[in-house]
């Protein structure tokens, strides 16, 4: 019972700063979309979009990683001289990729897009797994929270002065460098180490690590970003504003369930049980269900309160999108489960066939790229990674379980 107890403490002390700080990111959000209009928080959300990936391909999952060496008992010293190299050097390549790929895809998008490029740079020399292993959830709830003040201050300011809508990208820069700072001052990340020398072994097993975990949280950004990045390029403007308000709407109520990882990770790494898993399942269920009533309750005005009275066309494509909350929260919790189980091998084939399922569904609507259609795509697709997930956890607990009675039984 207390170890029940403290672990939904630790989600709802983690969820508190995650909520406060995307309320604050969101309210800027709003408050742009009324200055410059919805075009130009579309084009925010697609900056956004393409930044993550430099960001998620320079981690490669080596923060979970990091976190689940950390609770094993590996040294500090030598968890974050691996993560720190390898993290940074991946970085620095995947933000001038994309930013290569974009001046010749998306050559109008390329100024707003080069004023994000900190960002993922910022995100890569910080150690939160120093915090997240030992259960300090309040600093990283403060480092999320130090970011999105930081943001909101910085981009209020430039609203104010009135600077052109596409050097929004250095207030989240200047948020993300802030939250590093924070974060490493209080992780008390090991000096001296970062220059030790690695064998050829253990570069070679971090390198293996990294390209596993990397291809799962590549695919995983694919897939999330994908309905703006289409609405980007082939939707007409309507859509396209209308994904750009699902987006910001997604990046509010996912706050719970995008900061999961970071308590179950630790708690699954420490034990797994089935039962640990059905109340985690069940939790965040729960809240997805909450949320999306409270939207369709009070959805429509608070669009047209939050980004002007052109947003509340967008309540249909949003609910849809938001009906993705439930088995999204079923996927978060299978793939921690499936990570501290060191099973993490199919979970980048079913975000793959989560991906061609996506755009099968976008290109057989006779809609086409209509935001309707891709928040459909959406949430079957989300579904179909729910349940794929959740089959490959129940094989591997099973298999676990007959192994372990197995040994007990020659033993």
């Amino acid at each position: 019972m207390f170890r029940g107890s403290r672990q939904a403490a630790n989600i709802a002390l983690l969820a508190a700063g995650e909520g406060v700080g995307r309320l604050l990111a969101f309210g800027l959000t709003a408050l742009i979309a009324r200055a410059y209009g919805l075009t130009e928080l579309a084009i925010l959300s697609a900056c956004q979009a393409f930044i993550a990936y430099a960001s998620i391909a320079g981690d490669g999952g080596l923060n979970q990683e990091a976190t689940r060496r950390l609770v094993g008992g590996e040294d500090r010293g030598i968890v974050y001289r691996d993560a720190a190299r390898t993290q940074f050097v991946y970085t620095s390549g995947a933000v001038c990729l994309v930013l290569a790929l974009v001046a010749v895809s998306s050559p109008a998008i390329f100024l707003p897009l080069l004023c994000f490029a900190p960002v993922p740079l910022a995100a890569a020399i910080s150690t939160p797994y120093l915090l997240d292993a030992v259960g300090r959830f309040g600093e990283i709830a403060v480092s999320r929270i130090l970011m999105s003040l930081v943001t909101t201050v910085v981009g209020l300011v430039m609203i104010a002065v009135g600077v052109p809508a596409w050097l929004f990208g250095l207030a989240y820069s200047l948020g993300a460098i802030a939250a590093a700072w924070w974060t490493n001052l209080r992780g008390r990340r090991p000096r001296g180490v970062i220059l030790q020398h690695r064998s050829a072994a253990s570069r070679s097993a971090r390198r293996r690590t990294a390209w596993r975990l990397g291809q799962v949280a590549v695919l995983l950004h694919v897939h999330s970003s994908l309905p703006i990045l289409i609405a980007s390029r082939f939707s007409d403007n309507r859509s396209f504003q209308d994904m750009g308000v699902v987006t910001r709407v997604w990046f509010i109520a996912s706050a719970v369930i995008v900061m999961s990882g970071s308590v179950l990770l630790p708690s699954f790494g420490r034990s797994l049980g089935r039962k640990k898993v059905f109340v985690a399942i069940a939790g965040f269920v729960l809240y997805s269900l909450l949320a999306l009533l409270l939207f369709w309750a009070a959805g429509g005005p608070l669009l047209n309160l939050l980004f002007g009275p052109d947003a509340s066309r967008s309540f249909v494509p949003v609910l849809i999108y938001l009906a993705g909350l439930v088995p999204a929260s079923v996927a978060a919790v299978c793939a921690s489960a499936l990570i501290a189980m060191h099973r993490e091998s199919g979970m980048g084939l079913a975000y793959g066939v989560g991906i061609l399922a996506l755009i099968c569904v976008v290109v057989t609507s006779s809609d086409g790229a209509s935001s309707i259609s891709l928040s459909v795509a959406w949430l079957l697709s989300q579904f179909f990674l729910a349940g794929w997930l959740g089959v490959m956890l129940v094989m591997f607990i099973r298999g676990d379980a007959r192994r372990s009675v197995g040994s007990r039984v020659e033993g």
